[in-house]
């Protein structure tokens, strides 16, 4: 039997790196957001995007900067701090097939996750770095965090990127 309840996973610090300028506050969104499952990728449509944060950075950041032309576009960042809820953790290809098994996609051909049902029960859903490598989750670059209630994030500060 499933039990999701083994996925459930909270961490502290987490960064929002938007591309292109610096952080409108007004901008970050509030309370339960609405959320959509992605015809053309295995992501949440409307999901808050945040990645992992700790005394070295930020993977997105990393990742951005390195791997995009944009990347240099990145003035700011904000960090949250989790305040808990129902955080989701997938952190390997068992982990994805077990949440598979509860929540497919029925309107895909592939293995995907129905996000939107997903939404329902948990706040977020963190994806670690050792679960990018399974082929349901392209696009899933680097470790992320897709929020879908913004109730258990609590803003820090804007900090500068270097």
């Amino acid at each position: 039997m499933i039990k999701l309840k083994e996925l459930l996973f909270e961490f502290k610090n987490q960064l929002f790196a938007p591309r292109g300028g610096k952080i409108d506050l007004n901008k970050i969104p509030k309370g339960k957001l609405t959320i959509k499952n992605e015809s053309h990728i295995n992501k949440p449509k409307g999901a808050f995007w945040t990645s992992t944060h700790n005394r070295l950075g930020s993977d997105w950041v990393d990742f951005a900067r390195y791997g995009f032309d944009w990347g240099n576009d990145l003035v700011s960042a904000l960090l949250l701090k989790s305040k808990g809820g129902k955080i989701l953790h997938i952190k390997s290809d068992r982990d994805y097939q077990r949440v598979y098994e509860k929540f497919p996609n029925d309107d895909s051909d592939k293995e995907w996750l129905d996000w939107e049902a997903i939404s329902k029960r948990f706040d977020a859903v963190h994806i670690s770095d050792s679960a990018l490598y399974n082929d349901n989750l392209w696009g899933w670059d680097v470790d992320s965090t897709a929020w879908f209630n913004m109730k258990n994030l609590e803003i820090d500060k804007i900090i500068e990127l270097k």
